[in-house]
């Protein structure tokens, strides 16, 4: 990221920059996903992906693995990153940066990124519908699975087009 100055983490090693004056829709979700945090990555590997998405849990993990793993040195934004699954793919010389809705799930996110020893992380609860970063700060924005989720995911995509770099 580029000369942004974020507020300090809390506690639990998050950055809480979420908006008091969320949409309803996003209120929904905090709420849906509040329910479920504990047993997240079970039911999106044994329930979300082969039944309501109708993927390969290998498959998709195969893409992902192919996709990212050989990146490094680069800064990464995890858009709707939840409990960071995608940092388990990742190269620990790419600094990272997960940004979601839901603390519980960011909880899960902070403990993958230190156990994965990056030399730079950044949780970040947060909406990304409204990315506080400035234009150009990363060279690579995922979303795995979480852009379907986001209400407003056409202002989502304009912000992702906003922070990546154009080169």
């Amino acid at each position: 990221m580029k000369d942004i100055k974020l507020p300090p983490e809390d506690e639990c090693g998050i950055i809480p920059l979420l908006e008091e004056d969320l949409s309803p829709a996003n209120r929904d979700r905090i709420s849906k996903f509040s329910r479920f945090m504990f047993a997240y990555d079970l039911l999106q590997d044994y329930w979300v992906r082969p039944k309501l998405h109708r993927a390969d849990l290998r498959i998709h993990r195969k893409i992902l693995k192919e996709a990212v793993f050989h990146i490094t040195n680069c800064n990464i934004l995890d858009i709707g990153c939840g409990t960071g699954r995608l940092i388990d793919y990742m190269d620990k010389k790419n600094s990272y940066t997960g940004i979601d809705l839901s603390y519980q799930l960011l909880k899960q996110a902070v403990k993958r990124a230190k156990k994965k020893g990056f030399k730079q992380h950044c949780i970040i609860e947060g909406n990304a519908e409204q990315l506080i970063f400035k234009d150009n700060s990363f060279d690579l924005v995922l979303a795995d699975t979480s852009l379907h989720m986001i209400p407003d995911h056409r202002s989502c995509i304009h912000q992702i087009n906003r922070v990546l770099k154009n080169e």
